[in-house]
């Protein structure tokens, strides 16, 4: 399949229109379209489980720490990253968003959580467990 020359001046375009997009958006808008990606990604596991479980920190000027466990872990969202960030600055119309992986610092691992304050975490992220566990009859201790 060969590309037009119409075609190929189009997305130069449009990807240096996204260069200098600089739509406001929110954690939570950062959250959900990181979600979306996510789900995309069931052929790459070890990805997906990293991303389900790394920690997110929002800075400012549209930077992101991507905060993950270990070096495999880091290793395999350097390999993502460009299309990470070529999708959420696609999806959020932002091209000043910037993407910084790193291994996690003492204190700062969200695994320290007591087993409670875990399935807290997953009901916030999965609202179905709140109902599992209410129609199950079961109280966190």
């Amino acid at each position: 399949m060969k590309i037009s020359a119409t075609q190929k001046a189009e997305d130069n375009e449009r990807v240096a229109q996204l260069a200098e997009a600089e739509t406001p958006f929110t954690e939570d808008d950062l959250r959900a379209k990181w979600k979306v990606y996510t789900e995309r990604m069931s052929e790459k596991k070890i990805v997906q489980v990293t991303m389900q479980s790394c920690i997110l920190k929002f800075n400012d000027n549209y930077q992101v720490d991507i905060v993950v466990e270990n070096e495999v872990q880091q290793h395999e969202m350097e390999e993502e990253k460009v299309d990470l960030l070529t999708f959420l600055s696609k999806e959020l119309n932002n091209g000043k968003i910037r993407l910084n992986i790193r291994l996690s610092e003492i204190g700062e691992n969200k695994f320290a959580l007591t087993n409670k304050d875990r399935f807290l975490e997953m009901m916030k992220r999965n609202p179905e467990l709140e109902v599992l566990t209410n129609s199950l009859g079961l109280e966190l201790e």
